[in-house]
């Protein structure tokens, strides 16, 4: 009897221990299972966000317009919807202003158990760096940049060839080429209207012999720059040709010169002459990403 009583009880201990062995399985099993399907529901929506993040960057012109918007506004931190489409459905990214030219785009997605955030970093900046004290020589960028230039607000008289031996205060731009002329009997200055091909005299010169002309404004050239006697120049000089000097004839320029190539020109860096009219140039912003994470 007693030999079957703890027969008994042993097998009631190693049922025991069976039961509660397959219990813990069970039970591992099904965190497993859980844990498995959290991962997958991690990845996936980690996908979404790396999705959203691609289709929002790959129209970079369309997400540097938005933020030149938010760049205007002067409240930082404060958060912008940006909408696109994706697989067919309207999402938003929030996009706020860290501070000038630089931005924070975020979004998070929670899917049952889970959860997932997108934090992308953006700059604009500048196309073409203007704002220098040195000449601004731009090489390779000039014919693109010369292409597209436009002013924001200033306004310029258009000539295709203009041959001067006087003053000028003005914004002007010659399609041709501008003559600096050493003649003192020719007391009017000639210029050919890119309207129409009769010379005029022009309102704008005050003919008065003196050592050096001078040219106050803006002044843009899509050709050569011809000194048949000395120049000064206080404001900003745009040229895309070459600058000719006949019997040593000096050119000096006080304000900033963009130009392909560099010359040996009497060069003064001057902001106070200078400063306004390049701010006013249009110049496009380029788009970098300067970092992404997605967790």
């Amino acid at each position: 009897m007693k030999n079957k009583a703890f027969i008994s009880i042993y097998v009631l201990i190693i049922l025991s221990i069976i039961s509660i062995s397959l219990s813990f399985i069970y039970r591992q099993s099904l965190n497993n299972q859980d844990l498995n399907e959290d991962i997958y529901n991690k990845k996936k929506i980690i996908y979404k966000l790396e999705s959203l993040n691609n289709i929002a960057l790959s129209n970079d012109e369309r997400l540097t317009e938005f933020l030149e918007k938010i760049n205007e506004n002067k409240a930082s931190r404060q958060k912008f919807s940006y909408k696109i489409d994706y697989m067919g459905e309207e999402e938003k990214l929030l996009i706020s202003k860290i501070s000038d030219n630089n931005f924070l785009m975020e979004k998070d997605i929670s899917y049952k158990k889970v959860r997932a955030e997108s934090k992308v970093f953006l700059e604009l900046y500048d196309k073409y760096q203007l704002y220098n004290e040195d000449k601004i020589i731009l090489n390779d960028k000039f014919d693109e940049f010369f292409k597209n230039l436009k002013f924001k607000e200033y306004e310029f008289k258009e000539y295709e060839k203009l041959v001067l031996d006087g003053d000028l205060d003005s914004k002007i731009k010659v399609t041709n080429e501008l003559i600096i002329k050493n003649d003192r009997k020719n007391s009017i200055v000639e210029a050919k209207s890119s309207e129409n091909n009769d010379n005029k005299s022009l309102d704008d010169f005050n003919d008065k012999s003196k050592t050096a002309c001078k040219i106050s404004g803006i002044l843009i050239i899509d050709g050569n720059l011809i000194l048949e006697k000395d120049l000064e120049i206080n404001g900003l000089l745009i040229i895309s040709g070459d600058i000719k000097s006949i019997n040593d004839c000096n050119l000096s320029l006080n304000g900033q010169i963009i130009a392909k190539n560099d010359f040996d020109i009497d060069y003064n860096y001057d902001k106070s002459r200078s400063y306004d009219f390049i701010k006013d140039i249009y110049n496009p912003k380029i788009l970098k990403v300067k970092s992404k994470e997605v967790y």
